[in-house]
């Protein structure tokens, strides 16, 4: 392949790229404005949940809040915030003793080869997790 022939290549995907960037940038803000209620899709409860509290900040930002209204709501929601977070750190022992639990009896239904599959997998997700987290 020539070089301008790999130099058109390069930039009609690079165009396409931005292309699809430019258009998702571009819906979402639309797609999240439209009236789907949350109870609607077939994502988990939490993501709902995130769904409705994001609508909710943003009907208040249209409601045109005087700046005093900004102020408290502003407090409001972060006291919120603070509060479902302790909420969730709380609850993480007793989260992970039902995971610890379902995994030792996946084990049990797993072959010696499986097993060690198993676990190898599990370690490798569990480190790109904790990578995540930091």
């Amino acid at each position: 392949m020539s070089k301008t022939a790999t130099r058109n290549a390069v930039l009609l995907l690079l165009a396409i790229f931005l292309g699809g960037f430019a258009a998702g940038v571009a819906l979402q803000d639309w797609i999240e404005e439209l009236p789907i209620p949350f109870f609607a899709s077939d994502r988990d409860y939490d993501d709902d949940l995130e769904d409705v509290i994001d609508s909710e900040e943003r009907l208040l930002r249209r409601l045109h809040l005087t700046a005093a209204q900004q102020d408290s709501a502003s407090r409001i929601l972060s006291q919120r915030e603070a509060a479902l977070f302790d909420y969730w750190e709380q609850r993480i022992p007793e989260m992970r003793q039902i995971i610890d639990a379902s995994r030792v009896e996946l084990r049990a239904l797993l072959n010696a080869e499986q097993r060690a599959r198993y676990d190898e997998g599990l370690n490798e997700i569990l480190r790109a997790a904790a990578a995540d987290r930091d």
